[in-house]
């Protein structure tokens, strides 16, 4: 019985180390995101885009269809890409 209940948290804490690993890799990837030449935005970096009125809807765009493919994937971890729009100045 013991041995059931220390696997039992053993296995949460395993879920919690990689819950907290993929936010870790979800927030490096996407610390970087706005300076990457990107084809949706035609070569441009989501930063770049965002000096004109055009481009700063085509990020908004970008943004809201990973946020929603993020969504259909029902992951229990999401990040949150309020981050990205404070960051390129598009709240």
């Amino acid at each position: 019985m013991f041995a059931w209940y220390l696997r039992r948290r053993w296995l949460r804490e395993e879920a919690g180390v990689e819950a907290e690993l993929i936010q870790e890799l979800l927030h490096r990837h996407y610390a970087d995101w706005p300076d990457h030449p990107l084809p949706a935005l035609g070569g441009r970096t989501p930063r770049e885009a965002c000096r004109t009125k055009s481009g700063r809807a085509e990020v908004r765009a970008l943004i809201a269809e990973m946020e929603a493919m993020e969504r259909r994937a029902a992951r229990a971890l999401e990040f949150d890409y309020s981050i990205l729009r404070t960051e390129l100045g598009i709240e």
